[in-house]
């Protein structure tokens, strides 16, 4: 019993987020979002929700995603007599925030409200998202208890490929494992025989590599080292010792990319800069903290799938210009990204000082002439349809579901027909065609299978880097076709290394009719000849060949010879 005011003996609170970055547009009905747009700071994780790092590139998949939607709306074949509309926030990459945006998507509120659900109009269909795995998991987690389909649009833990935890997750790219089988075949091909790897102490990093450690094992490629990046400062100098002894050329980077080992990695750059890397589209997430223009990505390869390609005469192109401060002032993520990137001064005196800080240079007033579209990383060609595949997938499995209703159910009830446990069904057995001859399907796992795309990294100029696909690996083409690469489009990062890697592949015609190739020891297979040597007068000696060994013959075939044509020395020899 309490005399004078009770305080109960635990009481909760959300933490609050310094601003809130939230999109909405009401609708028939309702597609959830939860996107990773910036990143959020390690040192606040216990007294507040600090958002950083705003990103032009991830900026991007929303703006992908309100296209999409727009797109739709316009379509009256799509949804007939009914309307989309969206709840989107960004989890900066924190889970709590994650977790908390997907609460408030499910409950229709601005405070979140588990298992309970405000909305008047608008029924939630699905949600897309996130970007990164470590966000994407907890809300497959809760998505999974609710029956509600979630897509996402880059997260690529294995994790998610169990259908019995995640019946209704599904995904547009390929799992990590195919990634590491991809890459297992590209080293083979240039037959990198020893190699190092790069991953994050944590249980990611430890599953990956070992996989990653498997498929090399199977193509007979040995790993030099592996580094373990940690936040332990004494470990990253051990690291530093490591890298300085090796040989390798060759450095894999393998599992979850996240903002600290990206700055970790930043701190080994120096030593890592005559290394040839081959990593995956997740760390193209960090883009804007690793700075690709660094001369360490310089000649690497990047795997990837579902490159942007928008023709020229997009519609895309004139619905993202329109993205500016002064049309949507209280666009608060905008707002940031334009000081990121353009340096602007905002009206907001306190926030101006801490971005300043945090830039360390001065903000200034800008003309307005400023725009998405002069962001070097807004159009850096990395960008993938991810997006724009997950909200066209959900989108198209509603309209199914919309349109089976049959002609009892009036246009009223089926705005208010509850999309749960429904949508999955229609995403399992869906089709999207991919340009002009491609045509995607869902595996087993709920991913799509893609071509992924090998491409070179290489500086164009002091300030900007470029790429260029040199070649493919298209899983469901017979195992001799899948991986094609064209060698001579490749700029590696020293001459050396560059002759090291034709060398290996060199194939030489030798007669009218043999062709030597190098063998594993780098040597190249070739006939011997087998000479017999005889006096031809008192000074001069000469030779004939009576036999050959052909080591790519048959065992009984391989040695040939003609023993009519040999001198002996004596009779009893012959």
């Amino acid at each position: 019993m309490c005399v004078g005011p009770c305080k109960p003996a635990c009481h909760l609170e959300i933490i609050k987020s310094a601003e809130e970055y939230e999109y909405t547009k009401e609708g028939d009905i309702i597609i959830g979002g939860v996107l990773t747009v910036s990143m959020f700071q390690p040192e606040d994780y216990f007294t507040g929700l600090t958002c950083i790092y705003p990103s032009a590139p991830n900026y991007k998949y929303l703006v992908d995603f309100l296209y999409v939607i727009d797109a739709h709306n316009k379509n009256p074949h799509i949804l007939p007599n009914a309307t989309l509309g969206y709840r989107i926030y960004d989890s900066c990459g924190d889970p709590r925030k994650a977790i908390k945006h997907l609460l408030q998507i499910l409950s229709g509120s601005r405070e979140p409200v588990p298992n309970y659900s405000c909305t008047g109009v608008g029924q939630t269909a699905g949600v897309i998202g996130d970007l990164i795995s470590e966000t994407t998991i907890p809300i497959a987690q809760i998505l999974t208890v609710f029956g509600y389909t979630q897509i996402s649009y880059g997260a690529t833990d294995p994790v998610l490929s169990n259908r019995i935890n995640f019946p209704y997750f599904f995904r547009p790219t390929g799992n990590d494992y195919s990634y590491y089988l991809v890459i297992s075949k590209i080293a083979k091909y240039f037959h990198w025989d020893w190699v190092g790897i790069i991953t994050f102490d944590d249980d990611r990093g430890e599953s990956d590599h070992q996989l990653l450690k498997q498929y090399l094992s199977s193509e007979n490629i040995c790993i030099e080292f592996t580094l373990k990046i940690t936040n332990i400062m004494h470990r990253d100098m051990i690291a530093r010792k490591t890298l300085k002894k090796s040989t390798t050329d060759v450095v894999i980077l393998c599992g979850a990319v996240n903002l600290q080992i990206a700055l970790h990695f930043d701190f080994l750059s120096d030593m890592l800069s005559e290394k040839t890397f081959i990593f995956t589209s997740n760390w193209l997430h960090y883009n804007h903290i690793l700075a690709f223009s660094h001369r360490l990505f310089h000649c690497s390869l990047l795997l990837m799938q579902n490159k942007e390609q928008y023709p020229k005469n997009s519609p895309y192109g004139p619905f993202s210009k329109q993205f500016h401060p002064s049309r949507y002032p209280n666009d608060k993520l905008l707002e940031n990204i334009w000081m990121h990137y353009h340096s602007c001064l905002s009206k907001n005196r306190q926030k101006n000082e801490a971005f300043e800080k945090a830039l360390n240079r001065r903000l200034h007033n800008c003309s307005g002439q400023e725009s998405l579209s002069t962001i070097d990383m807004f159009n850096n060609g990395f960008h993938t349809l991810n997006m724009v595949l997950a909200v066209d997938m959900l989108v198209t499995a509603v309209h199914y579901v919309y349109n089976s209703l049959g002609n009892g159910i009036s246009w009223g009830n089926r705005k208010m027909f509850n999309y749960r446990n429904k949508v999955h069904h229609y995403l399992k057995n869906m089709f999207i065609r991919y340009g002009p001859d491609q045509v995607l399907s869902l595996n087993e796992h709920g991913e799509f299978v893609s071509i992924y795309l090998i491409m070179n990294l290489y500086r164009k100029s002091a300030e900007q880097t470029d790429w260029k696909i040199f070649g493919t690996y298209t899983p469901w083409k017979p195992e001799h076709l899948k991986l094609e690469i064209a060698q001579e489009l490749i700029q590696w990062k020293n001459k050396d290394n560059q002759v090291h890697h034709y060398l290996k592949n060199m194939f030489i015609r030798y007669g009218p009719d043999q062709v030597l190739s190098l063998n594993e020891h780098g040597e190249f297979v070739s006939i011997y000849l087998i000479m017999n040597l005889y006096r031809k007068s008192a000074e001069q000696t000469d030779w004939k060949i009576f036999g050959t060994y052909t080591p790519w013959k048959p065992e009984h075939l391989k040695l040939e010879i003609a023993q009519e044509l040999i001198q002996w020395k004596n009779k009893d020899n012959q």
